[in-house]
């Protein structure tokens, strides 16, 4: 024996509302661009942290530069100024700002500590 089974489908189900297709069309829309962005926000963070193990990866295997020492800095500096020193003289010269007996005289020395 076969059993058969009568259900009523109420008149809110049996017809679409006014809305109802336009609304659901939207709400897969919104699905379909949620899922994207979060495809490429995931795309998008796996670039990151390869691009940040890399920049790890850079920093060990580059070569680190020694600090100077105080003495070196200071005999750069020493360096530089004499350079500054000649310079001045030479521009001095070339003006004619320079007094002759100040041309005949030696730049100061300029001891070490």
């Amino acid at each position: 024996l076969r059993t058969l089974d009568i259900l009523e489908i109420p008149w809110t189900l049996h017809s679409p509302s006014v809305n109802e297709c336009f609304s659901t069309s939207k709400y897969f829309e919104r699905e379909v661009s949620h899922l994207e962005y979060f495809e490429e926000r995931h795309a998008f963070r796996a670039k990151e942290k390869n691009d940040m193990e890399a920049e790890e990866q850079r920093r060990k295997t580059e070569p680190i530069i020694p600090e100077k020492t105080a003495k070196q800095l200071e005999e750069e500096v020493l360096k530089e100024y004499e350079q500054y020193l000649e310079l001045e003289k030479r521009i001095l010269k070339e003006m004619g700002l320079l007094p002759e007996e100040e041309e005949k005289e030696k730049l100061p020395e300029i001891n070490s500590h």
